[in-house]
């Protein structure tokens, strides 16, 4: 049956009662079709939402959260997709469609009694049940050009719509109220969801009121601004909420949530002088919850304390004392599931606040519990997965504070070398799976952010173990070469950033480490060949001067960049690496030449435009001006490379100045506009003055042997382009 007349047939169901399965086949295929041809649905979008809405409020709650889906996948529709019709459609029943995924939020009987003998359970203090204990996982350290998009894997707490994190009718009611409020006009939602939020706030049953400030949280996003003239009077009804001892547990998670939502309103009001002291009100609130009794309280204090300290910068660092011992005492009362949180809390705190939170005595307050708890859960376990998060928060910390950490750094080396040794010597009697190596990679990470942290005086601190100053460089060659790809990317992160920080720590095994990173140039595992290329280029760096420390390995180097650099094919297919990759594998190449250009001359003609065009990319002014450094000395040795880089010498011309005109591009904006509209290109970086110096010489020379292909690409550039040329360079 062809797709128009597949809708025309199941719309004509409308007109008469559908038996359960029926329903949800119709809303299911209805679903569907929005999702993958919602050109299917222009003409029948009336009628087509008009069931779902009456389904989204049916009795039965698999038929409701079918409905309330179809509702999901509209508002997540891009404007290639949802027609001005469509939009339309669903506006005019925006007035029955909101209060439904209001009221659709409120917990049902059964989950109510459900969560009624959790609380109960909390109270007598017992262990946790299986079923709060969520899985524990470490987050993955990438280097260099790649850094950008591995730091966004957020754990979306600002989207936990539910404490559960089950999926089913109210968090995606909530998901749907926060979608079509970003996707309507505030003013259009909010007069309709104002009575709607001010019956729920208001209602005697506190499961209602716990709707209604999810509801209030969820249209934060595409409505704050909006929603500020009314946070007069729902800021202190929020706070009322967090504090009042006899308030439901799921009213106070919900409301520290959507506190922390608000957070950004509060932190403007503290900065304006018109509330001054709401920034230490709202701390107070938050992290007066995080000793509560009940377990999803703790983990949602902790959890909204995040994104509040997110906002507030500089203004939550008078207040940083009483948080951290709040936490020390959570470190003794929580169990597995908030106790996971609040260890994540200390990372996050050093990773959001800075180095403030090294100063004075508040290490003093929070590392010596933090190390005494890793102690004791290692001697019991050294593969205990609680100890991952409360070693990604020392990485963190000691990288962050830097030099403040030094009093503990002996402690904290020494315990990651324990982990690490006894990890290995677990996993060696059996088959393990990568997940179970992971205390070894968050143990390295730990070495790392000593590494980080410390400087050139790392070399000094493994001196310093007597345990352990003879082993470390042993421990260094067997992460780069273990067979767990997690291992491997954080052990090559490790070694880079002692190439970086104190070489001499690596000096005597600059052989073997160099070999097993050349082997790890393999981008069917992006992850660990990113880091492996990142750590190669730094020790090239240290290798500028001194070429025959690097010469037993330049060809394969050069090799194995040159197949990053162009792409290679896996199984008959192009293969794109991930992103970061030939930006790295760029500066590493540049990093090689700078050595000794005549490493890299010879195969130029193969990559040259591949290489430029990786150049440009990358996003780190140091590292990029390496890149182009080194491509320039390799052109200068091999100078007729550019005019064999390809049949048409006017798009290697084009890829060039394409790749000078990065230096020129204001960050952020990559706009068509840039390019014919109003003038907005950058001057060079005044720190990198020498090589805008060596570009420009570079261009005239070209531009005196190769005139008239010159000629024929510049005619064609766009205004500004040409305006770029000739203020920066004087062509």
């Amino acid at each position: 049956m062809k797709c128009y007349n597949f809708v025309d047939a199941v719309s004509k169901f409308l007109l008469v009662p559908l038996t359960l399965t029926l329903a949800s086949f119709y809303i299911h295929s209805s679903t569907t079709r929005l999702s993958f041809r919602p050109e299917h649905l222009h003409e029948h979008m009336l009628p087509v939402s008009q069931f779902i809405l009456a389904s989204t409020s049916d009795g039965n709650e698999e038929v409701a959260l079918e409905a309330c889906e179809f509702w999901l996948v509209f508002a997540s529709l891009d404007e290639t997709m949802c027609t001005a019709g469509m939009m339309a459609v669903v506006e005019s029943l925006l007035p029955q469609l909101l209060p439904t995924l209001v009221k659709s939020m409120v917990y049902s009987e059964e989950k109510r009694e459900e969560l009624l003998e959790q609380n109960a359970a909390d109270e007598q203090q017992g262990d946790d049940r299986a079923q709060d204990v969520a899985p524990v996982f470490h987050r993955s350290k990438a280097k260099g050009g790649a850094r950008k998009d591995d730091e966004s894997d957020d754990d979306d707490d600002d989207d936990n719509y539910d404490d559960e994190k089950e999926w089913g009718l109210r968090t995606c009611a909530a998901a749907s109220l926060d979608s079509l409020a970003s996707g309507y006009a505030a003013d259009r939602t909010l007069s309709i969801l104002l009575p709607v939020l001010q019956e729920c706030l208001s209602h005697a049953d506190p499961w209602v009121r716990e709707a209604g400030i999810l509801a209030l949280g969820a249209i934060e996003e595409g409505c704050a601004e909006e929603m500020y003239e009314h946070l007069n009077q729902l800021h202190p009804y929020l706070m009322s909420q967090v504090t009042k001892s006899d308030t439901l547990p799921q009213v106070v998670c919900i409301s520290c949530w959507s506190l922390a939502k608000y957070s950004t309103w509060a932190v403007e009001r503290a900065a304006s002088g018109v509330q001054p002291d709401l920034v230490q009100k709202l701390t107070e609130a938050i992290a007066g919850r995080i000793l509560d009794r009940n377990r999803k309280v703790q983990v949602a204090s902790c959890s909204a304390l995040g994104i509040f300290m997110e906002n507030t910068g500089d203004m939550i660092i008078p207040y940083l004392e009483p948080i951290y011992k709040t936490l020390v005492l959570a470190l003794e009362r929580h169990q597995t599931r908030a106790l996971l949180v609040t260890l994540e809390t200390f990372g996050s705190m050093a990773e959001v606040i800075g180095p403030a939170t090294g100063e004075g005595n508040l290490p003093n307050i929070y590392l010596p519990p933090l190390l005494q708890m890793w102690s004791q859960k290692a001697k019991k376990n050294p593969m205990d997965r609680t100890l991952l998060p409360l070693m990604e928060s020392l990485a963190s910390i000691s990288m962050i504070i830097g030099m403040s950490f030094q009093p503990w750094s002996l402690e904290t080396f020494e315990n990651a070398m324990s982990t690490v040794n006894a990890a290995i010597m677990i996993l060696s009697v059996d088959v393990y799976t990568d997940e179970e190596a992971d205390p070894m990679v968050c143990a390295t990470d730990v070495l790392d952010g000593l590494v980080e942290g410390l400087g050139s005086n790392f070399a000094e601190l493994v001196s310093s173990s007597a345990q352990y100053k003879d082993h470390f460089l042993t421990l260094l060659k067997t992460l780069v070469g273990h067979d767990v790809e997690g291992v491997r990317m954080s052990a090559f992160a490790l070694m880079g950033d002692i190439a970086i920080q104190c070489p001499v720590v690596m000096q005597d095994g600059m052989s073997e480490l160099i070999t097993e990173a050349i082997l790890c140039i393999d981008a069917t595992f992006p992850s660990v060949c990113n880091n492996a290329v990142w750590a190669i280029g730094e020790v090239l760096v240290k290798c500028v001067g001194n070429p025959a420390a690097i010469q037993p390995f330049a060809t394969e180097i050069v090799q194995n960049l040159i197949s990053l650099i162009m792409g290679s094919k896996y199984n008959g297919h192009e293969y794109n690496p991930i992103s970061g990759l030939i930006e790295n594998a760029s500066t590493a190449m540049g990093r090689l030449a700078k050595v000794n250009p005549a490493f890299v001359a010879t195969d130029l003609p193969r990559f040259l435009r591949g290489w430029v065009e990786g150049c440009a990319k990358v996003d780190d002014f140091s590292e990029r001006r390496d890149a182009f450094e080194g491509l320039l000395l390799a052109i200068q040795v091999n100078p007729n490379s550019i005019k064999q880089a390809g049949p048409d010498l006017t798009e290697t011309i084009s890829v060039f100045l394409l790749a000078i005109m990065s230096w020129h591009v204001p960050k952020g904006n990559i706009s068509p506009e840039l390019l014919s509209g109003n003038y907005a290109f950058t001057k060079f970086p005044q720190e990198h003055a020498d090589l805008h110096h060596h570009l420009g010489t570079f261009a005239h020379q070209f531009l005196k042997i190769n005139g008239e292909a010159w000629g024929q690409v510049t005619n064609n550039l766009p205004v500004n382009v040409r305006r770029l040329l000739q203020e920066q360079y004087n062509l």
